[in-house]
């Protein structure tokens, strides 16, 4: 049975990304009112180039956010092992007689839920300055 890593399917997505790029310049040049076939599956309909091109530009919209939700994915991670290792070096430097329990307990970490929403980069890049506070919030504590 075959797994999917994340860095097979950013590379698939990558593809997919240059593909949309790629039909979107070509039916660009198009006149809008013309007719073609678009592909749909195994099946080929006859559309107008600009409902192709709508379509094309939300196909691309959507492998744009989701390679930004691995990059996301990515980077909390690096973030959660280099914390967890931060961590880890304090708490060999504790004093013997001290324990951890009586550590104030830490604040729930602000989870900023339009980063893992967004679909397309507008909406990511708007939600940037809350993912960095987040990061603040995670070195600090």
């Amino acid at each position: 049975m075959a797994t999917t890593t994340s860095s097979d399917r950013e590379f698939e997505l990558e593809k997919e990304i240059k593909r949309q790029e790629v039909s979107l310049d070509e039916l660009s040049s198009l006149s809008s009112s013309r007719s073609i076939y678009q592909k749909n599956g195994n099946l080929f309909f006859l559309t107008s180039a600009e409902k192709a091109k709508i379509s094309a530009q939300k196909q691309l919209d959507y492998a744009k956010s989701e390679i930004n939700k691995i990059h996301l994915s990515t980077l909390l991670s690096s973030i959660k092992i280099q914390y967890q290792n931060q961590n880890q070096k304090r708490d060999n430097h504790l004093p013997q007689d001290l324990e951890l329990s009586h550590h104030p307990p830490r604040e729930e970490l602000p989870v900023p839920r339009e980063i893992l929403s967004s679909t397309s980069k507008a909406e990511f890049s708007a939600s940037i300055p809350e993912l960095v506070e987040c990061f603040f919030f995670l070195l600090k504590a």
